[in-house]
């Protein structure tokens, strides 16, 4: 065999620490991705559970309407603050928004299924 020339070997070596660094490169994009959309997954369930519990914790159950003054009764529970804060919004702003509004359950649980694309 020939002997080659040690700058050609310098350039071959470049050329396998780039390669790796290019696979490990790929290899974490694609770990970080999956935990992304878990924790995205995670977070969709999270909500949907917490406005579903509170539904269910009004009077009438899961079949029964929600009143503004219900809503600003149940705004200091502890999941209704969980809640509010995994959607962004914060207690105090939730109890300063004016007018009258009535929710149904089925209705705020099928928008929040379809917005979520999760099965309630």
């Amino acid at each position: 065999m020939e002997t080659t020339s040690p700058a050609l070997g310098g350039v071959f070596c470049m050329y396998v620490a780039c390669s790796l660094f290019a696979m490990l490169n790929v290899v974490t994009g694609v770990f970080v991705q999956s935990v992304l959309k878990s924790q995205a997954a995670d977070r969709d369930l999270f909500m949907v559970s917490n406005a579903r519990e509170l539904f269910q914790s009004l009077d009438d159950g899961i079949d029964s309407s929600m009143t503004w003054e219900v809503f600003e009764s149940k705004v200091d529970e502890p999941h209704i603050q969980a809640f509010l804060s995994a959607i962004d919004v914060d207690p105090c702003e939730a109890r300063g928004c004016s007018g009258c509004w009535t929710w149904t359950a089925q209705v705020a649980s099928q928008l929040m299924s379809e917005a979520l694309g999760l099965i309630v």
